[in-house]
């Protein structure tokens, strides 16, 4: 984006972060500018389109009714620019920007970072920022683009679709354990490991005896 942001498509490019991420502090470092510029080009785009977009509070930022109708007029408007100047390039429609990835710590860094790289490698113009964590995500506030996690997603504004499945198994040495069936694990002591699934995973806890 233009440092002085008078490109109207750089206005609406601020107006359309500002609305996928519900502030202006994370819509400004997704673009790389500071958070008072931002701010400035929200309300330049405000001025020229005649309508308050977007209202301001403590609590954040909402799409006012005529930032709602803007809305899919301006994406398509910024899609159709780059496609048109891809043209005049001879260029085929290309990936770029900045994609914020919230991964979980078991799979992140291993075959979900081997995938991520590959796709990193085949559109090079794609930034790919990788966070590891398990705990619940708002990914609205929290600016990610895309949320992988193990277990269930209850938020019904969220495309969600369904990547792999863990399976999980009981492992011991040979002869350790006299184990014919699942339920003689009842008398021994166990720990408790609490997942980044809803759910909690546990093994029964003897009476009085150690844990370990």
């Amino acid at each position: 984006m233009s440092q002085a942001a008078t490109d109207r498509l750089d206005l609406i490019s601020v107006f359309l972060r500002v609305a996928e991420t519900g502030q202006i502090s994370l819509a400004a470092r997704a673009l790389g500018v500071s958070q008072p510029t931002a701010s400035r080009c929200l309300s330049r785009l405000e001025n020229l389109v005649g309508a308050k977009l977007v209202d301001r509070s403590p609590q954040g930022l909402n799409l006012t009714g005529a930032g709602r109708d803007f809305l899919a007029p301006a994406r398509r408007l910024v899609d159709d620019w780059h496609e048109a100047a891809g043209a005049v390039r001879g260029e085929r429609p290309s990936l770029s920007g900045t994609i914020r990835v919230a991964a979980p710590l078991a799979t992140g860094g291993d075959f979900l970072a081997v995938i991520a790289s590959r796709f990193a490698r085949a559109h090079p113009d794609v930034a790919i920022e990788w966070h590891l964590r398990d705990d619940l995500v708002d990914i609205t506030a929290a600016g990610y683009d895309l949320w992988v996690r193990a277990g269930e997603i209850r938020r019904e504004d969220l495309v969600v679709k369904n990547l792999y499945q863990i399976e999980r198994a009981l492992i011991t040495a040979a002869g350790s354990l006299s184990v014919e069936h699942p339920r003689d694990l009842q008398s021994r002591a166990a720990v408790r490991l609490s997942t980044s699934c809803r759910a909690r995973s546990s093994l029964p806890r003897t009476a009085g005896g150690p844990t370990g």
